[in-house]
């Protein structure tokens, strides 16, 4: 009863009124969804072209320097020298189950 109408009204005439997508155009969203998400990375990329997907390294985002202004106003701390991923390989690879 969301849309107040009643149990009985006929699924073509609800379908006609054009509020709810069909499945068809669920999923083409998604896949349209995935692939613009997928050409945003080079992994996504060379996975799209294994495929069969043509694909261009230049369909992904371009980038711009950030303002001098911008810039000298951004804090960024440090990563902790615990984060390196690197460091202690040897312990941590004995560490996992």
């Amino acid at each position: 009863m969301a849309l107040g109408l009643p149990q009985w009204t006929s699924t073509q005439k609800l379908n006609e009124l054009g509020i709810s997508n069909t499945v068809e155009e669920i999923l083409e969203a998604h896949r349209i969804g995935q692939f613009e998400r997928l050409k945003t990375s080079h992994t996504g990329r060379e996975t799209l072209k294994r495929l069969g997907y043509r694909v261009h390294d230049t369909m992904h985002a371009t980038t711009h320097e950030i303002p001098d202004y911008i810039s000298r106003a951004l804090k960024v701390a440090p990563i902790p020298k615990n984060m390196n991923p690197t460091l202690h390989y040897g312990q941590k690879v004995g560490q996992m189950p």
